[in-house]
This record gives C-alpha cells, sequence and structure tokens, in this order.
C-alpha cells in the first residue's frame, strides 16, 4: 500500500457576508481529514476601548454552524455563543491563560498576585489578589485586528468521531457558519455602545489527503460513525415578586418543567445555563460576562427525573446542615463535564467581601448544572427551585438578580450515528 501525503487547502466562502452568514463548499470525489479549522474570525467595533467578552473571546461573532450534505444536516450548535462560553470554562487555568487567550481572546485563566502581609499580628485582607494573568490591554480599536483560531472539533462532534471526511460519499459537503447580527453582538463585546459587525474575510483551513491506496481504501470503506452532537431546549423561569424589604423578605420559588427535546433519545450528560434576563449594562460597559454568565441563584434546588424516576437519590443538588447547595452542584458538574476554570466565589449568589477578588464583577456569574443522565428518554422533567430575596432597603438592587426572570439553556449530549448501506447511501438516526 502507498503512503499517503497531506496537503493544507486553505478555502475560501463560495458566500461570505458580515453579521450574516459564511458557507464553504468541499470539492467531490476526494478524501479531507476531519480536523478543520476556522480562521480569521473576527469582530468590529467603533469604539475605540472595545474589547472581547472575557469568557467567550472572538467566539461571539458565531450565532450557530452547520455541517450538511446538500440537504442533509450532519452536525449542527446552535446558541453557539452559550454553549462555547461554557466549554471555555471547562478547559483547565492553564489552557485558558496561555493557550486560548492567543487562539479566541479568552480573558480568563487566573493566577494569585501579591504577597501574605501581617497587619497587627494577623494575616491582611488586601493581598494576595486573584486576577488575570496578563490581561490584553484594549485601545485604539485593537478588537477590530484581533482574529480567532477555532477548531471545529470543539463545536461538532461529528468531526472528533469521524477521522476522514470522504466527499465520494458526502457529495455536497457544505459547512455553513450563522454570524451574529449587529444587534445580537450588542452585549457579546466590553462595550454596549456604538456599532459592531462581524468581520468577511474568514478562512476554511482543512487537510485532502493526497491520491494513494490508502485514500483509495478508506473511501471504498467507510464504514459511518457514532458521535454525540450538542442539542438545545429552552425553558422561562418567571420572577419572583410580592417581595419587600418591610414585608415578606424570602420566598421558595419551584417549577417543573417537561423537557421534550430529547424524547426517543439517548441522553448522555445535559448541561443548564443559567441565564439572567436583567440588564447587565452599567454606564456603557457590560458587567462581567454579560449575557454569557450563568447566573447564580440562592439556596436552589435541582432534580433531573428520567422516565418516571429521580435520577439523584433524596432531594437532588440542594444544601443540607453539612453541604453547601453551590459545592454539591459544582461536584456534579465536574463530574459529568469535567474540572472547572472557577475562583472563589463564582459559582455562589455573593460573598461578603471581594477584597482578594481582582473581578468581583465575575463572582456569580459561573454558576452551571452538569449531570449525567446516560438512558434512553421517554419522558425527562426538571425540578427547578430557588429562593428569592427581598432587597435591604428602598433603591436598594442588590438582590435584584435574585429574582429576576432566568432563561434555561438546557444543552444535551445526545448519541447519533451515520449508517451506511449497501447501496453506498447512508442514513443519520438516533441511536
Amino acid at each position: 500500500m502507498s503512503i499517503a501525503s497531506v496537503n493544507s487547502r486553505i478555502l475560501d466562502p463560495v458566500y461570505d457576508r458580515a453579521s450574516g452568514r459564511a458557507e464553504y463548499r468541499f470539492a467531490p470525489n476526494t478524501l479531507f481529514q476531519s480536523d478543520l479549522r476556522l480562521i480569521n474570525i473576527g469582530v468590529i467595533s467603533d469604539t475605540t476601548a472595545d474589547a472581547p467578552n472575557p469568557i467567550l473571546g472572538i467566539l461571539g461573532a458565531i450565532k450557530s454552524i452547520t455541517l450538511m450534505d446538500g440537504s442533509t444536516q450532519l452536525d449542527s450548535l446552535n446558541f453557539a455563543n452559550l454553549w462555547m462560553s461554557f466549554r471555555n470554562a471547562h478547559k483547565s487555568n492553564n489552557d485558558n491563560s496561555s493557550l486560548q487567550r492567543f487562539l479566541k481572546f479568552v480573558q480568563t485563566g487566573y493566577t494569585t498576585q501579591g504577597n501574605f502581609l501581617m497587619e497587627n499580628g494577623v494575616l491582611g485582607t488586601a493581598q494576595p489578589k486573584i486576577i488575570v494573568q496578563q490581561p490584553q490591554v484594549y485601545n485604539a480599536k485593537q478588537l477590530d485586528t484581533d482574529r480567532s483560531w477555532i477548531s471545529l472539533k470543539d463545536m461538532l462532534p461529528f468531526l472528533r468521531s469521524s477521522l476522514y471526511l470522504p466527499t465520494n460519499i458526502f457529495k455536497q459537503l457544505r459547512l455553513v457558519i450563522e454570524y451574529n447580527s449587529p444587534a445580537e453582538l450588542t452585549n457579546l463585546t466590553l462595550k454596549s455602545v456604538g456599532t459592531k459587525t462581524t468581520s468577511s474575510d474568514s478562512l476554511l483551513l482543512c487537510e485532502e489527503v493526497g491520491d494513494s491506496d490508502f485514500k483509495t481504501q478508506v473511501m471504498k470503506q467507510y464504514k459511518g460513525v457514532v458521535f454525540r452532537p450538542i442539542e438545545h431546549e429552552q425553558v422561562f423561569v418567571p420572577a419572583i415578586v410580592g417581595l419587600t424589604e418591610g414585608g415578606v423578605r424570602t420566598s421558595i420559588a419551584p417549577n417543573n418543567y417537561l423537557l421534550s427535546g430529547f424524547n426517543n433519545k439517548k441522553l448522555v450528560r445535559v448541561c443548564v445555563i443559567q441565564q439572567g434576563t436583567d440588564a447587565v449594562v452599567a454606564d456603557g460597559n457590560v458587567i462581567g460576562y454579560g449575557d454569557m454568565a450563568s447566573v447564580a441563584p440562592y439556596k436552589s434546588a435541582i432534580q433531573f427525573r428520567v422516565n418516571g424516576s429521580n435520577v439523584l437519590a433524596g432531594a437532588g443538588m440542594s444544601g443540607s446542615a453539612t453541604g453547601s447547595y453551590a459545592n454539591r452542584q459544582l461536584a456534579y458538574l465536574n463530574d459529568a463535564w469535567g474540572v472547572s476554570n472557577i475562583f472563589m466565589g463564582q459559582n455562589v449568589s455573593n460573598l461578603p467581601t471581594t477584597d482578594n477578588i481582582g473581578h468581583p464583577e465575575r463572582v456569580g456569574q459561573q454558576d452551571y448544572i452538569g449531570l449525567t443522565i446516560d438512558a434512553k428518554i421517554a419522558e425527562l422533567q426538571l425540578n427547578y427551585s430557588r429562593v428569592g430575596v427581598a432587597n435591604i432597603s428602598a433603591g436598594d438592587t442588590k438582590n435584584q438578580k435574585l429574582v429576576q426572570a432566568l432563561n434555561l439553556h438546557v444543552f444535551g449530549e445526545v448519541e447519533k450515528a451515520v449508517v451506511m448501506n449497501q447501496s453506498g447511501s447512508y442514513n443519520v438516526v438516533y441511536v
């Protein structure tokens, strides 16, 4: 068998419109490796000191992405901003500080700065601080020149599972990217003012296998693939009302949801992002992660029910006399999705002091819900409870975030397969 060469190809889009969409088409009757990379993605702002969203980076440009063969959908990712924010939060601290801040321009990845100081015989509170390691300074329209490098295996699990893309089988293979509009970009960078668009000069980098016996064999013997795409469902949590600083101060607000989007599918893992609906802007600046935050409620309690039975024992993810509700929830999340890149206070509603935190605006903005389900779904329910807390006094809004309405974005990892037929055609099916 002859040894195959691999040639790098840069595909220009057949269509690319800023804040619209871009489409790339692959040549038929050849073989590509699946490590596709999207390069030269950017966001352009007319505000001088604008900067990328800290947890999302330049990925704020992309609204959705779909891999298709003609009119057949192989894989897709909707609400890509929220999902990629979550995935960035689950890369290692070293990965975010040393790699992702150069490839995607995220501003996470933390270090401790300063020394422990003694004040009157006890440790002082001013030092040290948890800060982002060497954050990039944005001025003179620096954002406009940043261009991102994105491995599409991070967004499309089909590409992680299929080592090759034979276009004798996927004869009209194409990649479609939908960009965020100027209105949708409003809170996806630091500045909420001005006009923003996406760049219109993106490129697709891929590797084509050269002519060889190996290439011929792979194209003839492609067996299909089993993969785990990410699907999305959304439910609404109403605001908690009726609380006053001089009357009823707290109230438990239970909500039960029937999630029908995963019926008749094998659901492997689930992630819930608790997106706030209140304004995330102060003086023209987006606060922390803005709309990409997963807001930490107060004394939440979470339970999933699959086919009539509780997934978790007892009261599920909830607090007790010996355990924090937030830390129990974080433990389930890490078991399902891997270790979080998180600092103290990001998964709780408030801290008594933020003196040692260099980014206090990010406190309470990284509270994800995650769980391994690993079951075929006939009926899936989410029991979601939180406690609303009144503001301390008239005119105070500190606790408003604890009673605001929420959008719960439920992302589920399901199981699908490309099944080959004897005729050389294929079907995309749920397993």
